[in-house]
């Protein structure tokens, strides 16, 4: 949802939505048949506009070329040279074309125009065109007539100006990705590499020689006796020897060519006057090449220490060391021996704070690769050897961090304490019960090692503590405000592992200085250090209330520091529900002086752009009474008429979330969806949150109906078959909002992780009412399949986990008390026990009233501005039921689909490009080499096509809303031999949203447009 702009923000909305288009093209072949796919990017704002088809699309493309290939040859007058700006902006206007119409028809056709020009041009005009080239990096693999654009660039090289040559094996270079396994342009290029003596064109032909090593495994081979003849040469710049060097990291897809290489590069890293460059290149190198061809990596890693321990050179140390790094990752040849020799390495002085950085930030590396390594070593050797290594090392590292703070070098202070912060984090990480994983390490540390290790931790934690960054903040010049925010970050995170009253008391203790402090700096810097330890300070809620509401009496005209105690009030929890109650009414109290309440007007007159942060903070923590008062209230402020529609259908979601009475709450859901709507109308789509709102209506829905059949069966004893029926329908119901939940979570991009957590709790939770009322119905000998995202809730329900009962009880904890309860129905004699039906309807009922009592923690996703995402799928060529694509006997048919996949990660939300090949005939998928170039990933499906189709049909016929879903007729693949444009749509969908969902989250379905040939 996008963020609402009120009528008193001045800012401007920057932000563009964004399209993405699947273009997917089918070629047959004999046995195989191979699919190009490529992406383009369009504005679209509130309005999606008819798409036009591919042959006019096509079309358009076409009449582009001609403009543009008018205005190149166009007759300049009375301009005596030929070098014509209006040709270089001809050729500037290639890109657009690219990636307007991403066709291989087009693309093919400006390839070969552009190859024509190279060959008829000067220099100036075939510099211009490489630029073209080396842009249309990602469209030149859909290049058809790929030998007849390689035959009019060859030429060139023959030329007598290096210049030329050089360009031309530039775009050769850029072309790599098509012409890799040429022959003649692999001779064309050693020719050159032997022959070049202008440093222009030896740069260029080295270059052109790297892509083609990068793309062709047959191209080392035979150009690896050249390179190294030439770097025998001692006449040879070194400038090009460095270039020539490089050439080898590519070479690891032939064993004995690598170890050849590998040869020369060590040759050159045991030559005592070899220059300090060549050398930092040749030990780079060599890294890179052992690093793929895994070859005698043990032998490197030992070089490096010896380099990082003994030579006296820095640049070659800090090379060591980056490269430590770099061939450790995933690497099996790393044994404690490393690890000691890496403490070791710490331990040594250097008056480099630069190298000292470098050694830390290897040594962290190291050990997050390696945690089930240093595990073991805490384990089984803590007392006899790892004991006084890792002890020694971490308490160098806590002086040297001391120290680095009262000498203002920030940047090494960090280094330090990220490194003692992993370790700490090794030994001291709990098994994570708020965590819906549910995953127990079996790796476990001794005792000792615990112990030693805590007590570290503490002494470090108070020595940050007196150390007071604030201060350091206001009076230095050199902390820089981002530095600060890593060191009291990692003093947070330091806090939540000691899970003890270190929290508590540094919570006290920021606190106060937060609100004693005028500086907003301050403020910003201490907030955030606040809100992560609060989680664990001890019993909050009996406490901070009451400060928190001493501190908002007193600094009303503060916005910034008046927010920030609000959110950590908010963010309190363990209260019970009255406590809850009496707290919201104060602090609507407090607020509505905040927002200097107008009794005559019914509204806000101050500081509503604050007042709709504290709305939504309240609605992500479970105050949904502030939340529907302060958003009701700011609806009558607003003067745009989509922010009053957002406002009002966030409102009353709050309180629908108040309300008690069945039909009351549903239907407020409803008027909540209604506003949504209009939202929606006026401002574009908005899917996540009407399909949120949407699916608690009916979670609440399905729950209470639940409810009412148990009630029944208590008074009644035993359940007739009529009222087994109902409930085994209520679990059907829960079943199929238990997969809503989950294709919300891989609907969406940017989704953070706490969004997809708080979806995966309801998830479950409607996949535990499933499962408990299936085991409360069924007969002796019976079956039902049991979702495999329970699995994992099983086992530890089995093994009789204790819930810690101290704290409130989480949703998850909820769930996981219940399962228990659930597995001991088993145990149960339902023929002779009377009471059974009674007792287990009993704890489902109770179950599902803690589980509504708990409040709805709306997402954050729920409030943040989302971008407008577009999916368009286009196959091409264009299918028809005029023109199907007839597959013979003995061919198969392969798509690949590229598209844009979510990768969360713990810092950040990437998305990437990924591409996904799957057969979907009947034949698997073998080896496919056509002009994609790429590794891919190989999608084997184990249906016959007649059930893939009949399938993939039903679930497009599920997919599309009843007014627009296509007449789609299904028949088996052996008796038409023919595939529907209505099955092929279905089939790309379905493939693309399930086969990626595996390992990414995808978002193919909130606005799907299927563009018809």
């Amino acid at each position: 949802m996008s963020t609402v702009y009120f009528p008193w923000q001045n800012r401007e909305d920057k932000t563009r939505p964004a399209a993405i288009a699947l273009w997917v093209t089918i070629y047959c072949r004999k046995s195989s048949v191979s699919v190009l796919s490529s992406n383009q990017s369009q504005s679209a704002l509130n309005t999606n506009p008819i798409p036009m088809s591919i042959s006019q699309e096509q079309t358009e493309g076409h009449r582009a070329l001609l403009e543009i290939e008018s205005r190149f040859n166009a007759k300049s007058h009375g301009v005596v040279i030929a070098i014509h700006g209006i040709q270089i902006h001809a050729l500037a206007m290639f890109g657009d074309i690219f990636d307007q119409f991403p066709y291989p028809v087009i693309i093919n056709a400006a390839i070969l125009k552009l190859a024509d020009w190279f060959r008829a041009s000067n220099n100036v005009i075939k510099f211009h065109i490489y630029k073209v080239f080396k842009q249309a990096d990602q469209h030149l693999i859909k290049v058809i007539n790929v030998e007849e654009s390689m035959r009019r660039i060859l030429p060139v090289l023959n030329s007598n100006d290096p210049i030329s040559r050089s360009l031309a094996l530039r775009v050769l270079g850029c072309m790599s990705v098509i012409i890799a396994d040429k022959v003649d342009v692999q001779h064309a290029i050693l020719q050159r590499l032997e022959e070049a003596s202008d440093r222009t064109e030896a740069e260029a032909v080295i270059w052109a020689a790297d892509r083609f090593c990068a793309q062709s495994d047959k191209f080392s081979p035979t150009v690896f006796p050249t390179i190294e003849a030439k770097l025998k040469d001692p006449q040879l710049n070194v400038n090009i020897k460095l270039h020539l060097v490089q050439l080898f990291r590519h070479m690891h897809h032939n064993i004995a060519v690598a170890r050849q290489a590998k040869r020369v590069c060590v040759n050159i890293l045991e030559n005592a006057e070899a220059d300090q460059r060549l050398l930092l290149v040749a030990l780079r190198t060599l890294s890179l090449l052992l690093s793929q061809a895994l070859l005698d990596r043990k032998e490197q890693l030992d070089r490096l220490f010896n380099y990082a321990f003994d030579d006296t050179r820095k640049a070659i140390c800090l090379s060591a060391l980056d490269d430590l790094a770099l061939l450790a990752k995933g690497d099996l040849s790393i044994d404690p021996s490393h690890i000691y020799r890496l403490l070791s390495l710490l331990n040594r002085e250097t008056n480099s704070v630069a190298l000292m950085e470098r050694r830390y930030t290897c040594a962290q590396t190291l050990l997050k690769s390696y945690r089930q390594l240093v595990l073991y070593m805490m384990r089984e050797t803590w007392r006899t050897e790892s004991r006084d290594s890792f002890v020694l090392a971490m308490n160098i590292c806590e002086e040297r961090l001391l120290r680095a703070v009262e000498a203002k070098q920030f940047s090494l202070a960090i280094s330090c304490a990220r490194f003692l912060t992993i370790i700490f984090e090794l030994a001291l990480e709990h098994e994570d019960t708020k965590s819906l994983k549910f995953i127990r390490s079996l790796d476990k540390v001794s005792l000792e090692a615990v112990s030693d290790l805590q007590t570290i931790a503490i002494r470090l934690s108070k020595r940050i503590e007196e150390a007071d960054i604030t201060k350091l903040l206001d009076k230095s010049g050199k902390l820089s405000l981002q530095q600060a925010r890593h060191i009291v970050k990692l003093q947070a995170r330091l806090l939540l592992l000691l899970r003890g009253a270190s929290c508590t008391e540094s919570f006290r203790q920021n606190f106060e200085k937060m609100i004693a402090s005028e500086d907003d700096v301050i403020i910003s810097l201490l907030a955030p250090f606040l809100l992560a330890i609060s989680i664990n300070c001890y019993d909050m809620a009996t406490w901070f209330p009451e400060m928190a509401l001493q501190a908002l009496e007193s600094c009303p005209h503060r916005t910034k520091l008046y927010v920030s105690i609000i959110q950590l009030l908010l963010r309190t929890t363990g209260m019970r529900p009255k406590v809850k109650q009496e707290l919201s009414t104060r602090i609507l109290d407090e607020l509505d002086r905040f927002g200097s309440w107008n009794e005559g007007r019914q509204t806000y007159t101050n500081n509503g752009w604050y007042m709709y942060i504290i709305a939504s903070e309240a609605g992500c923590n479970g105050w949904h009474a502030i939340m529907q008062r302060i958003l009701w209230n700011l609806s009558r402020m607003v003067q745009s008429e989509a922010s009053k529609y957002w406002l009002s259908a966030v409102s009353l979601l709050g309180q629908a979330e108040t309300s008690f009475n069945d039909e009351q709450q549903t239907q407020i859901y409803l008027d909540s969806l209604m506003d949504l709507q209009a939202f929606q109308s006026l401002v574009g789509s908005r899917r996540f949150q009407s399909w949120y709102i949407q699916l608690r209506m009916e979670m609440v829905s399905v729950t209470r109906r639940m409810n009412k059949l148990l009630s029944l069966i208590e008074a009644d004893g035993e359940p007739t078959k009529q009222l087994s029926k109902n409930l085994q329908q209520c679990g059907m119901r829960f079943r199929e909002l238990a997969s809503r939940y989950d294709f919300i979570a891989q609907s969406f991009l940017g989704m953070d992780d706490a969004t997809l957590l708080d979806l995966e709790v309801y998830k479950v939770c409607a996949l535990v009412c499933e499962y408990a009322v299936r085991t409360f119905i069924r007969l002796s000998g019976s079956f039902f399949c049991v979702d495999p995202a329970l699995i994992p809730l099983l086992n530890i329900a089995n093994d009789r986990m204790v819930v810690d009962s101290d704290a409130a009880p989480t949703l998850q904890e909820i769930c996981l008390t219940f399962m228990q309860t659930v597995i001991t129905w088993e145990e149960e004699d339902r023929q002779n026990n009377s009471s059974y039906y009674h007792l287990c309807a009993q704890d489902i009922r109770q179950f599902t009233s803690r589980m509504l009592e708990q409040p709805l923690s709306i997402p954050r996703y729920f409030f943040d501005r989302q971008r407008s995402v577009n999916v368009q799928l286009t196959v091409d060529p264009a299918l028809s039921d005029k023109h199907p694509i007839m597959l013979q006997e003995g061919q198969d048919l392969a798509i690949n689909f590229e598209g844009f996949v979510n990768l969360s990660g713990k810092e950040a939300v990437k998305i990437e490009k990924a591409a996904i090949v799957c057969s979907v005939t009947e034949e698997r998928t073998k080896h496919f080499s056509d002009k994609l170039g790429n590794q891919k990933n190989l999608a084997d499906p184990h249906q016959s096509a007649e059930v893939m189709f009949l399938a993939i049909a039903d679930i497009w016929l599920l997919l599309t809303d009843a007014s627009s879903r296509p007449h789609c007729c299904c028949h088996p693949l052996h008796t038409m031999h023919a595939l529907s444009i209505h099955i092929l749509h279905a089939m790309a969908y379905f493939t693309f949203q399930n086969i990626f969902s595996k390992h990414h989250r995808l978002d193919p379905s909130p606005h799907l447009i299927v563009r018809p040939g």
